[in-house]
């Protein structure tokens, strides 16, 4: 017990060192405009899992490699990384050392660790044990002592199972290695701590950036921590524990849509941000390589999001946001065998390049276009999902089957389906799912109609998103296409990401509540009150 309280000491620390130095060398290299070395974390966080996902990558398409090399070549990469941060010790080592967030911060993460240890005891999530399991196949028993772990030499990388996921489990692997620890103690305990590490940090930040100055900011703080307290133990009861690769990728999904809202504020805008959201989106190869296409959907929405907002330079941002994230979408189809959207991908990242070009060397000629965009975007906005929708249509029309079976809970919201138990009213369930679709599509159609009527506020971003999303990909009508355009997983973190925007809808709506300060209380001496009523007898 002692060992690991040190060892969690020792993680906590330098992986706080690690997310936090990197977001202050990439804030002050790219010039964002933040106070918040919490915010920069956050983006700590998902470039340092996006650089080991790009020098892994290459390596998890070779079938044979032994899985016990990826192990230690993660463990280079991360004495690399440490030295690479050290030699820029100027840009991180001047973190304010009296700044209040940093007691915000830990007082956040304090709650977040002591709930999660009590929801091992109180909540039993879908799937926990199936999960758990999988993550000993890479292990073995040790021959000179039965009651320990080893790494497990003969396992090779095509033979494992859940290849999408095996940049994060890599990690978990590695992180065994260096600890000794059993395999069970890293993911019921350090990982908890890697997890609130994030969420305490995504408080902060919504604290900084939602927060007013003439608001009760710690009646609006208090209830924001509430929402995202309660926010992960729905994530967690729908099966989704600290150490599954599924909590990450929505974790990520939470970041996305808050940093978003945070941008399309214009008083945060900055050239550089893009970069930074780009990269980001690209972090979700190494939890989940099959949540591509939900990723890519989301790119898609983020450009939308730019263009509604800003008349200028959302062209720019949209070359930013997508071509790191590109990248993986090559490698996941060359991982999964499609040919010809390895194609499809290649001319993007051209289309990228030569777009990229065309707007630093003559941006008077792309400006025209960017205006005549702006212009009519409420029309544009509806051509992807026309065609989307009329596809699906004549795809259905020309199987034969009208029926809508594929747009099911079990396929769309598995961990949902399974742990409220819905397998004994399937198809109620599935009905009921269908019908909720519908309503969700018709409020998307009817928000995208009138938002340019409704006044900005702060959780207009993340209901923007969550409209565009549904009437684009999110319903019933293109789902068809999806499938056949892409795969079955197109459809897959649907459900969760229409949670986690109502959810960060929610949380940012609590800091725009109009909540009265408290009274200042002044206490005056006993002597000065006695002599002011002695006066005023006399």
């Amino acid at each position: 017990m002692v060992k690991l309280i040190f060892i969690a000491i020792a993680f906590s620390i330098y992986y706080y060192w690690i997310f936090s130095s990197t977001g202050a060398v990439l804030t002050e290299m790219l010039k964002l405009r933040t106070k918040n070395i919490y915010f920069g974390m956050i983006i700590g966080f998902f470039f340092y899992f996006a650089v080991v996902s790009l020098f892994l990558m290459p390596f998890q398409l070779i079938p044979d490699l032994r899985y016990i090399f990826l192990v230690y070549l993660l463990g280079a990469i991360n004495v690399l990384y440490s030295l690479v941060l050290l030699i820029l010790i100027r840009f991180w080592f001047n973190i304010r050392l009296l700044d209040k967030n940093h007691a915000i911060f830990l007082f956040a993460m304090a709650i977040f660790i002591v709930v999660y240890y009590l929801k091992n005891y109180f909540i039993s999530p879908a799937g926990q044990n199936l999960n758990t399991s999988y993550i000993l196949t890479f292990f073995t028993r040790d021959q000179k002592d039965l009651t320990k772990f080893v790494l497990d030499p003969s396992v090779i990388i095509g033979n494992t199972r859940a290849l999408a996921s095996l940049g994060w489990f890599t990690n978990v692997s590695m992180w065994f290695t260096i600890t000794n620890l059993d395999p069970n103690e890293i993911i019921l305990n350090l990982l908890d701590i890697l997890d609130a590490m994030v969420f305490a940090a995504l408080f902060v930040t919504l604290l900084n950036n939602f927060s007013r100055k003439n608001n009760n900011n710690l009646v609006s703080g208090f209830f924001s921590l509430l929402i995202l307290m309660g926010s992960k133990l729905l994530i967690y009861y729908f099966g989704y524990d600290a150490w599954h690769p599924e909590n990450m990728i929505t974790n990520l999904f939470f970041v996305i849509f808050i940093i978003l809202s945070i941008y399309t504020n214009a008083e945060y805008r900055n050239r550089n941000m893009p970069w930074i959201i780009g990269i980001i989106f690209t972090s979700y190869i190494t939890f989940d390589w099959d949540a591509t296409y939900i990723i890519l959907f989301l790119v898609y929405v983020s450009g939308w999001i730019t263009m509604l907002k800003y008349q200028v330079n959302f062209l720019k941002d949209l070359v930013k946001f997508t071509i790191f994230p590109t990248i993986c979408f090559i490698f996941y189809n060359i991982w999964y065998g499609t040919i010809w959207l390895i194609f499809v991908f290649l001319g993007l990242m051209l289309i990228m390049i030569i777009l990229s070009i065309l707007l630093y060397r003559n941006y008077a000629r792309i400006f025209e276009i960017e205006k005549a965009i702006y212009s009519h975007n409420r029309v544009l906005i509806f051509v992807i999902p026309s065609l989307f929708t009329i596809a699906s249509v004549l795809i259905l029309l020309a199987s034969g089957k009208i029926k809508l079976d594929f747009w099911n809970l079990e396929a769309i919201a598995s961990s949902i389906y399974t742990q409220l138990g819905l397998a004994k009213i399937k198809d109620l369930a599935n009905s009921i799912f269908l019908i909720i679709s519908f309503i969700f599509l018709g409020f998307g159609l009817l928000w995208i109609f009138f938002m340019e009527r409704i006044p900005n506020f702060s959780a207009k971003t993340s209901i923007n998103m969550l409209a565009i999303l549904t009437v684009t990909f999110f319903n019933p009508l293109v789902g068809r296409f999806l499938i056949w355009l892409f795969n079955d997983r197109a459809l897959l973190n649907n459900a969760t990401v229409f949670i986690v925007a109502i959810l960060v809808a929610i949380n940012t709506s609590v800091y725009a509540i109009k909540i009265k300060q408290f009274k200042k209380i002044t206490w005056k001496p006993q002597q000065k009150q006695q002599k002011q009523i002695n006066y005023k007898q006399k």
